[in-house]
């Protein structure tokens, strides 16, 4: 994000300055939710905490947040915010916890819906829907490596 100032500063004149504003967690996406802090490595998210998360989180609140979307019968239906249309072919199933979109064939979880929509990495959207139900990312402990994987190889 550029800001332009109109004071004058030292060896400018009657020109603008542009400051640089970097957003916390990920420079280069502002979509990123605030809490997210990018890891010294790439530790992996702990499976019982996603899976703990997923059966907490309902995709039809955080869609629903995000797009604009109606119920239709027991799913939910809208205009798909991938591709533009003029019919509504995107569907939420809240009992499947999926969306698809049989327009442009875009479906997944709820995570998926979040790294597409707001263009962001699996992790920041695993941040992003804990940040909504105020729960904190749990990561797997590393694994201590003392020897190489192929230490055991006869080459």
């Amino acid at each position: 994000m550029d800001t332009a100032l109109n004071t004058k500063l030292p060896g400018i004149e009657r020109r603008q300055a542009v400051i640089k504003i970097s957003y916390s967690g990920s420079d280069a996406n502002p979509n990123t939710p605030a809490s997210y802090k990018k890891p010294l490595s790439n530790p992996m998210i702990d499976s019982y905490f996603l899976d703990k998360l997923r059966a907490q989180a309902d995709i039809v609140f955080i869609i629903g947040e995000l797009w604009e979307i109606k119920k239709a019968g027991s799913n939910y239906k809208g205009c798909c915010p991938f591709h533009t249309e003029k019919s509504p072919s995107f569907s939420v199933s809240p009992s499947k916890q999926i969306f698809k979109c049989y327009g442009c064939g875009k479906g997944g979880d709820l995570f998926r819906f979040v790294q597409d929509f707001k263009r962001l990495t699996f992790s920041e959207a695993v941040h992003y829907v804990a940040d909504r139900y105020n729960e904190t990312v749990i990561y797997e402990r590393p694994i201590n490596r003392t020897r190489s994987r192929f230490h055991d190889l006869d080459l």
